[in-house]
Formats: structure tokens, C-alpha cells, sequence
């Protein structure tokens, strides 16, 4: 049974925003168009940061920008209007004067045309490089069609199937890619490129829905693109957008749908709750080795697609076909979908303008020119991957707070278990076995309060209004006395049973400060029926105890001292997901909802934990026995672990081998790689502790003293090259496991 949502208005930006907005600044008396300023605002903003990169002693040198990419998002502040204006304006008027346009239908295979504005470079008949961007908001305020075209770029905008000047009805975009039935965005390119004015080369820039048809063209393998630029887009529409869980993601989807006008869409999403064979076509991270385009991606850690566009950029960079392997570009900042914007939710996060992470990986303009002009400006030599490392923004001098460069994603870490206490505890050695039940009503779910989120509101809140009801169970660490910085994808595992036949589970990891905020850092849910897979439903016996992983995406993040890790469990968070009624019917069933007694296991035999992929600290602040410092209580909650079992990958992929340092001052521990699927792929053996308590291993390099340096050729246990792409490599000693992502290049 659905809630109504808050519909909201679809955006529509104006033809000509950039130059009726540009009128609006210099003063033209002709004009004076308030709407127009705000209209044309995210095309400005886009102009701004190509003319930036080209011409940094005109333009302020920054994408920042909020982007107007999806309904009800907040407004976005502009810096140094007048600057970055007059800059387009003199940029144009050097080069000779505005370019001419024309407006085309494109006419697909099955005779739909698509609504297409054209705009050509001024003087010249060309061949020229195209960019493209293929949108539902409106062509004619898609791209900044002046400055690209001054640029030397035809610049293109086309309204998707459904929306505006274009025929047909929108299709849950399942017409943009290599579906059965059309294939509008490979069409377009074709028709593209075999005009007289296309040198053959095309790019493809958009954010947010813009940037899910680039994703998707990438996956029909067109002919012509040369590369994409995608800002907070996802190569996965059923698990990182419309089901994460296998829970409907209600509000932003529900919303969304109203606001663009298909409503009626919901309904076929509904019929489609099981990851089935209908998502195949919406999955391009699945086609990844197929795929042979250059990708850019920016996204943020509260942007909700955020886990789509991080598995992609993995996908392609490390297993993308001939093209793709290895030019692929990724920026994470602090943002949620409004990229740049501060602040996100109720924090501030200092030095989190992008234009500090294009300086660390190259920016727009440097991007296509590279790629469909073969200028040689560098960028490719630049690392591949910036991301923002949060930290608290209230503390002076508090860690983190930075952009990194890294030559691969994830970074290295080890994955620690925080365990489950009955009396509340979470600590990375077993607490007390025990139990804790609670109650779940449908009728009254916990509200949200923030998140990933695209119509509710988005980023870090404060949860202490939503953690004192008696259907959240919390679990926090003490007070931290060293930094703990965590960088990659969480998870928690949940032994759990539920006296209905189906229940959701939620978990919430938050950043508690000193004065007792509880800042939600990320979240997630899992739908019982879908424990063991997507595609398949199963249904609970009642009282029975069931694993759950919950996927809570990724972050980065460093916890100061004298915070504390807190996680907190229940089976709802609306309207965000969708609530689950709990009898086990359909989805959308109007059976009436059952309340559930919903029970966690802690301990013993049902190690409930939170899993944190944890950069390793500095092995000189953690005293040789592992206490963390004076030994009292919450010292160092790491210490214990890197002291004693570590695991770190290290080294450059493309030496076309995996290197290990494996952490062990006693007993011994067995060391195998395995695929993306959890199949064997090599057993590298079993290393013992040396000596006093010292592991010695030679001290390789790039390992530590107590470090025993492994490495993996890349073969299988047959002796068969593996091919490149992501791999997990997993040390186990007793029932205590460190688990590492890898990466192979050939």
C-alpha cells in the first residue's frame, strides 16, 4: 500500500537561459528577468567551469556549483556572478560572436523523433567534436551551447523520449541504452556522426538523469563516443537507485515520477520488485567488459546514487574492455545531489569546493579536448581518483577534512568487525552473547532524518530525535582517543529472526560528538525476502535466526577523538524506503500490515558486527602490545586489531601482480584471493607469526617490521592468468578474518 508523497514540479529550464541571464547581469535595459536568472543558473554554473579550465585568468576556476539536476532541490548560490558572466561574455565575443543554432527531429528506428538543438562554432564549415547531452529536463537549457560552441565544439541538446518537443513516452529510461525495443541514444549517435559537421568524435555531458542516459549509451557500445563526463549518475538502476535492499527507495522515486510526470510508472516498478530480467537492460556496470569509453565521474558521499557510481567507475577502470580499462577519472566530495553545495545537511565541511579536486585529476574542458581533440594537456598523467576525506568540521585541527589523490579506489584497508554487545557495547573484540527484541509497527515507522536523499532532506542530521524510540536499538563504542579514519563501503552483519514471514532491517552508522550530536554519516536497509539475492524471493519462518548483510554504500571519514562510533538497528526509516507491511504478500498488496517482534542476536554464535574498511594508522602510535596507549577503557579501539592481525594491499596494479602485507605478531593465518562472486581463485598459503610475538617477513616493500610481505602473480590455482579486474584477498587466523579489495591490471 503506497502513501501519498509530495508531488513536486518537474524542472523546466528556459531556451537561452546563459544569454538572458548574461542580459540580466551586464545590464541590458531590454531585460529584466528574475526567473531568468534562476532558470538559467545551473547552465551558467556549467559554463562558468568549462570557461574556468580554459581561460582561468578570465574565469573563477570552479565547478562548484550546484547543479539543478532533479525537482525540489534547494536553490544554489552562485559566487562572483558578475565575474564568471563577463567572462563567458568576453570568451564569445573573442571569438567572433555567437554561433548559429538550429532545432532538428532526429527520427528513431521506429519513427519517433526526437526534439534536438543543435549549436555550430561561428566561421569555419568544420569537421568539428560534438558534445552532447541527452536530457528529460529540457534541451534547451542542457548545455551552455554559446561557450561550447565559441570552444569549438557543435554542442547538442535532445529532449529523451517523452519530454517536450520529443515523441514517444518515457520508459524508466530503459529506452537509452541496448534494450530490446529501442535504442534511442545509440541511434542519435549514429545519426550523429554521419553528418558533414561531425569529425566522428562525440562527448556526452549531464548530471543526475542526464547522467544516467551517458551511463547507458556507454552500455550500447555506439559507434563515435569518444568519452562521457557524468556528474551524480549510477551504472545501476535497480539496486543503487529504485530497490536498494530490495526496498523501494519511495520518496525520491515516487516523488520523482510525479514531478516528471509518469506517475503511472510506479505501478511497473511495483511489478518489477524482484531484480529480474527486466533490470538487465538498466545494469551497465554488469556490461563493464564490453564497454570501451573513456568515463569522468563526479558524485558525493550523501548523493543518492553514490555506491552506482563508484561500483561503475571500479567496474570500468579495472575491468573495462579496450578504451575503458584504465581511463577512467572519479572525483567524491563532501555533497550531496547538488555538487559543491554547502552546507550538506546540518555541517559545513571546509576546503570541499571541487575545483581543488579537478586540480587533482583535470578538469572538464582539459577532459574532452584530451579525448575527441587530442590536445596534449596532461590530464591522463594526472592520478586518477580525488575524494574527500571528512572529518569534524567544528574541530580546529581536526583530522581529515582534505582532498587525497589515489591511484586506485578503494584505497587500501582492513575490514574490522565492530561486534554487537548486548548491553549496548560495540567494540572490535566479542562483547556478551545476549539478545535484544523490539517491536515494529507499520503504522508508525521511524521517520527520516536526512540521508542520500533527492526530495527529502538530504545529507548529515542529527538522529537523537529519531534514537530514543523503543523500536531503535543503539550500539557505540567509548569515546575514541586516537583517530580512526575509515574509507570505503560498510556493511553490517545482522543475526536476526522476526515472528512475521517478512520484515525489513535498517542500520544507521553515526558519528557521535562530543556534545552528544549523532551525525548520520550512512545508512541502509535489506529487505528479509531478498537475504540471499535479488532475484529471488524467500520467505522467513517465523523465530528462525537468519544472516543479513546490510549494505550501508560507502564513505570517507575520519572519527576524532573523544567521538564515538555509534550504530543504530531498526526496521524502518520512512519515506525514505518504503515500509514493509510485514505479511509476506506482494509488493503494493493492499493486505492489511502486521506488526512484528523482530529479534537481533549478539555474540556467541551469531556475531552481529559492523564492518568498517579502516585505514591502517601509523604503527608508531600503536604500542607493541596492542593496548592503544594507557590501557584505559575505549583506548585506541583499533590497536588491539593492527597490532596483532592486519592486512593491507600495496602497490601499484599495473605492476600486473598483487602485493600483500599481512600483519600477524602471533599464530598463524591462511591468505586466499577470491573473485567479485566469493569464488576461490587462489590460495596463497598459510604464513605463522616469528619470534617474540614479531611477525618477519622480510620487510619487503612497502611493508612494515611486523609485516609478512605476500604477493599474487595474477594466476589461479591451475596456474591460468585471472583476468584484470576487482578481486578480495582474505586472511583468516582462527574465527578472526581481515578481508582487502584488490586490483589487477594487465
Amino acid at each position: 500500500m503506497r502513501r501519498a508523497l509530495h508531488p513536486h514540479a518537474r524542472v523546466s529550464l528556459l531556451a537561452n537561459g546563459v544569454v538572458r541571464f548574461l542580459r540580466c547581469v551586464i545590464g541590458d535595459p531590454t531585460v529584466d528577468d528574475g526567473g531568468a536568472v534562476l532558470a538559467g543558473r545551473s547552465v551558467v554554473i556549467m559554463a562558468a567551469a568549462l570557461l574556468a579550465l580554459a581561460a582561468p585568468s578570465l574565469a573563477t576556476p570552479s565547478f562548484a556549483t550546484p547543479l539543478l539536476v532533479g525537482p525540489s532541490l534547494a536553490t544554489p548560490s552562485l559566487a562572483a556572478p558578475s565575474l564568471a558572466t563577463s567572462s563567458l561574455a568576453t570568451r564569445v565575443a573573442i571569438a567572433g560572436g555567437f554561433p548559429v543554432s538550429e532545432t532538428v527531429q532526429i527520427p528513431m528506428g521506429d519513427g519517433t523523433l526526437l526534439n534536438t538543438e543543435i549549436w555550430y562554432p561561428q566561421g569555419g564549415s568544420g569537421p568539428w567534436p560534438v558534445i552532447l547531452s541527452r536530457t528529460p529536463y529540457n534541451a534547451s537549457g542542457s548545455l551552455p551551447f554559446e561557450l561550447l560552441a565559441s570552444l569549438g565544439f557543435v554542442a547538442i541538446g535532445q529532449d529523451i523520449r517523452g519530454f517536450y518537443g520529443s515523441g514517444g513516452s518515457f520508459e524508466m529510461f530503459r529506452s537509452n541504452g541496448w534494450g530490446p525495443n529501442h535504442q534511442d541514444g545509440k541511434e542519435t549517435l549514429d545519426w550523429i556522426v554521419a553528418q558533414p559537421w561531425c569529425d566522428g568524435h562525440v562527448g556526452t555531458f549531464g548530471a543526475s538523469a542526464p547522467g544516467i542516459t551517458q551511463n547507458l549509451l556507454m552500455g550500447s557500445v555506439p559507434n563515435g563516443l569518444s568519452c562521457t563526463h557524468v556528474t551524480v549518475g549510477t551504472g545501476d538502476l535497480y539496486e543503487q537507485l529504485v530497490f536498494p535492499g530490495g526496498t523501494l527507495k519511495e520518496a525520491d522515486i515516487v516523488g520523482w515520477l510525479n514531478g516528471i510526470g509518469y506517475p503511472q510508472l510506479v505501478d511497473s516498478l511495483e511489478a518489477h520488485a524482484v531484480g529480474d530480467e527486466w533490470w538487465d537492460w538498466l545494469d551497465v556496470t554488469a556490461r563493464a567488459s564490453v564497454i570501451e569509453t573513456p568515463s569522468y565521474s563526479i558524485t558525493g558521499w550523501y548523493d543518492l546514487m553514490i555506491q552506482g557510481a563508484l561500483d561503475l567507475f571500479e567496474a570500468l577502470q579495472y575491468g573495462g574492455g579496450p578504451g575503458a580499462l584504465g581511463n577512467q577519472k572519479l572525483i567524491v566530495g563532501p555533497w550531496s545531489h547538488g555538487v559543491g553545495v554547502m552546507p550538506v545537511g546540518e555541517l559545513t565541511y571546509p576546503n570541499s569546493d571541487p575545483a581543488l579536486a579537478e586540480a587533482i585529476v583535470g578538469g572538464a574542458l582539459d577532459w574532452f579536448n584530451f579525448w575527441e581533440k587530442g590536445a596534449n594537456n596532461g590530464i591522463m598523467s594526472k592520478p586518477p581518483v580525488a575524494y574527500y576525506v571528512m572529518g569534524d568540521p567544528d574541530m580546529p585541527g581536526a583530522p581529515g577534512n582534505e582532498w587525497r589523490a589515489s591511484s586506485v579506489w578503494p584505497p587500501a584497508s582492513s575490514s574490522i568487525s565492530y561486534y554487537l554487545g548486548s548491553g549496548g557495547g560495540l567494540s572490535n573484540t566479542e562483547l556478551d552473547p545476549g539478545t535484544q527484541s523490539f517491536v515494529f509497527d507499520p503504522a508508525d515507522p521511524v521517520p527520516t532524518l536526512g540521508g542520500n536523499n533527492l526530495v527529502l532532506q538530504l545529507g548529515p542530521y542529527d538522529q537523537r530525535p529519531v534514537e530514543s524510540r523503543s523500536d531503535v536499538l543503539l550500539f557505540e563504542t567509548p569515546p575514541l582517543t586516537s583517530a580512526l579514519e575509515v574509507v570505503g563501503q560498510v556493511e553490517v552483519v545482522l543475526y536476526a529472526s522476526s515472528d512475521r514471514l517478512d520484515t525489513d532491517f535498517t542500520a544507521k552508522l553515526t558519528d557521535v560528538y562530543p556534545d552528544g550530536r549523532s551525525m548520520l554519516v550512512c545508512d541502509g536497509v535489506l529487505r528479509a525476502r531478498f537475504r540471499n539475492g535479488f532475484r529471488t524471493e524467500e520467505l522467513l519462518t517465523p523465530g528462525e535466526v537468519e544472516r543479513y548483510v546490510i549494505d550501508l554504500g560507502s564513505t570517507a571519514l575520519v572519527f576524532a577523538p573523544g567521538h564515538k562510533i555509534r550504530l543504530a538497528v531498526s526496521s524502518s526509516n520512512s519515506p525514505r524506503f518504503a515500509v514493509n507491511p510485514n505479511h509476506g504478500g506482494p509488493f503494493g498488496s493492499d493486505d492489511p500490515p502486521l506488526i512484528a517482534t523482530n529479534t537481533v542476536q549478539l555474540a556467541g554464535a551469531y556475531p552481529s558486527a559492523l564492518v568498517l574498511p579502516v585505514v591502517d594508522p601509523d604503527p608508531s602510535s600503536v604500542p607493541e602490545d596492542g593496548s592503544g596507549g594507557d590501557g584505559a577503557e575505549g583506548d585506541d579501539l583499533l590497536g588491539t586489531v593492527a597490532g596483532s592481525f592486519s592486512l593491507r594491499v600495496l602497490g601499484n596494479p599495473f605492476r600486473g601482480e598483487v602485493r600483500v602485507a599481512l600483519g600477524l605478531t602471533r599464530g598463524e593465518a591462511s591468505v586466499t584471493v577470491y573473485d567479485p562472486q566469493g569464488r576461490r581463485v587462489r590460495d596463497l598459503g598459510r604464513s605463522r607469526a616469528h619470534g617474540s610475538g614479531v611477525a618477519t617477513g622480510g620487510g619487503g616493500e612497502g611493508t612494515l617490521a611486523d609485516e609478512i610481505p605476500l604477493s599474487w602473480d595474477g594466476t589461479d590455482d591451475h596456474g591460468v592468468a585471472a583476468p584484470a579486474g576487482v578481486y578480495f584477498v582474505r586472511a583468516a587466523r582462527g574465527n578472526e578474518a581481515r578481508t582487502a579489495r584488490a586490483v589487477l591490471i594487465r
